[in-house]
């Protein structure tokens, strides 16, 4: 009985904060000290789908921001060793399917980024998600035209069109 107690005891001690102690970091412009809190909360299972992504988010944000083309590669490569790493911890939701397509567009991953985008333009509905949806055709038709599908890619084209006529990128690429 006393024992339980003890073990009862220890389990009511409160574990560090590692997610809260990233976003605090992350804040102050603190970058190294949130990526080891991102990984300490990831490792520790606190908030770690949100840990995950914003870790993620971080990698490609830093990428973005260097200087440094060392850096810049060194940042992608975290980023995508992370999410080869957890991306299947993450949940199976829309949420996350779009947040992967940008994930992977950002980090140059383009088969995996077109298998994601097919994934989510079957699931948007074309008169509700109508931007979205666009958005993902023009895309996935800049994907094809660099892969010399121009066939596909018009097709692609023709009906981000069709819903909605005024895309000036769609009509951009119609007339490469």
């Amino acid at each position: 009985e006393k024992q339980n107690n003890t073990s009862q005891e220890n389990n009511k001690e409160p574990k560090e904060d590692f997610y809260k102690k990233a976003k605090d970091c992350y804040n102050n412009k603190d970058y190294d000290n949130a990526i080891k809190n991102f990984y300490e909360a990831i490792k520790n299972d606190q908030k770690k789908i949100s840990a995950i992504k914003d870790l993620g988010m971080l990698f490609l944000s830093l990428a973005k921001n260097s200087e440094s083309l060392t850096d810049k590669d060194k940042y992608i490569k975290d980023a995508k060793k992370l999410m080869d790493k957890y991306a299947a911890s993450l949940p199976i939701c829309n949420k996350t399917d779009s947040y992967l397509e940008n994930f992977y567009y950002t980090t140059g991953e383009l088969n995996k980024w077109k298998n994601i985008a097919e994934k989510i333009l079957k699931t948007l509905d074309k008169s509700a998600d109508g931007p979205r949806y666009v958005f993902l055709l023009i895309k996935l038709a800049a994907y094809k035209i660099s892969k010399f599908d121009i066939e596909e890619a018009k097709t692609l084209l023709n009906e981000a069109l069709n819903i909605y006529p005024a895309s000036d990128k769609a009509k951009e690429l119609l007339n490469l």
